[in-house]
């Protein structure tokens, strides 16, 4: 386990878990305790995709107990976790996202327009150094991953790779190469150099986003655009995977199952306007 995934079970269990059930015995922790205590929580207000993480935690802890004998059954295989809604996604047009890049701060516009133009996660992004891009091939290497100011694998095996880099933002990479004190250390760092916190990155999104009156939106959901747009401008399954990363084949078919149909025209549009097809296509996203 990585150290990140140690830190955020380990603060599920102290704060959420313990106090939930720490003085409860283990034999009369059964399916209807759990269950009322989803209820609970969720009307505390605790979103169910949060929910059903702290759910998941409890459920590896007990299944820990069948496998040493102390209890015989996992009460929490029975429970009726809470429906997770999917909000509707917003995609932004060629023009919004250029309103939200000309609102953003010129010392995090190659992030913003990073996230929405190449799919790249938040973390690999963080990790990123000068010397993983490629300005001849346009092209970047993802080979790592920052979480908690902690450089790490990525979070797939399949996210490690090349992935496009759009000529677009070739000045932007140029320009923030200037504004840094190390050219050759990290990409996106603070003043001095050192890592960013994970949250700095979404709580400068959420500033530009309200300059240009745009909706809400966090730095991983340009991505999901990012993958969509794809899906609707005609790529294959196969590299759509490939340069996203994902872990498995149904994660992508994803974004070609809920892309909504009647906004494919306007889609296509803003995928040309964003990329330029020559951009995307002059890269070998399977080279190493």
């Amino acid at each position: 386990m990585k150290t990140s995934g140690y830190r955020e079970y380990e603060g599920v269990v102290r704060r959420h878990l313990v106090p939930a059930f720490g003085g409860v015995p283990l034999e009369e922790v059964s399916t209807e305790v759990v269950q009322g205590r989803i209820a609970d929580t969720r009307e505390s207000g605790l979103a169910a995709r949060t929910v059903r993480n702290h759910v998941q935690v409890l459920r590896q802890i007990l299944e820990y107990g069948v496998m040493c004998g102390l209890i015989t059954e996992n009460p929490v295989s029975k429970v009726v976790l809470p429906r997770q809604e999917r909000p509707e996604m917003h995609y932004l047009t060629g023009d919004e996202l250029h309103e939200l890049i000309e609102a953003t701060s010129p010392s995090w516009r190659l992030l913003v327009a990073m996230a929405a133009l190449t799919g790249t996660r938040k973390g690999e992004q963080l990790a990123l150094q000068f010397s993983d891009c490629d300005i001849e091939r346009r092209s970047m290497t993802i080979t790592k991953s920052m979480r908690d100011v902690v450089v790490a694998s990525t979070k797939t095996r399949a996210s490690v790779g090349m992935v496009p880099l759009p000529g677009s933002l070739i000045p932007l990479v140029d320009q923030r190469r200037r504004q840094v004190v190390d050219p050759n250390g990290l990409i996106f760092c603070r003043r001095d150099g050192l890592p960013l916190s994970d949250g700095s990155p979404n709580r400068e999104l959420a500033k530009a986003l309200s300059v240009a009156g745009l909706p809400d939106l966090h730095l991983h959901d340009l991505r999901k655009a990012y993958a969509s747009h794809l899906a609707a401008a005609g790529r294959t399954p196969a590299y759509l995977e490939e340069v996203m990363g994902h872990r498995s084949y149904s994660t992508t078919m994803k974004y070609y199952t809920k892309t909504p149909f009647e906004e494919a025209d306007r889609v296509r549009k803003d995928v040309s306007d964003w990329l330029g097809r020559e951009d995307a296509g002059n890269v070998d996203a399977s080279a190493a």
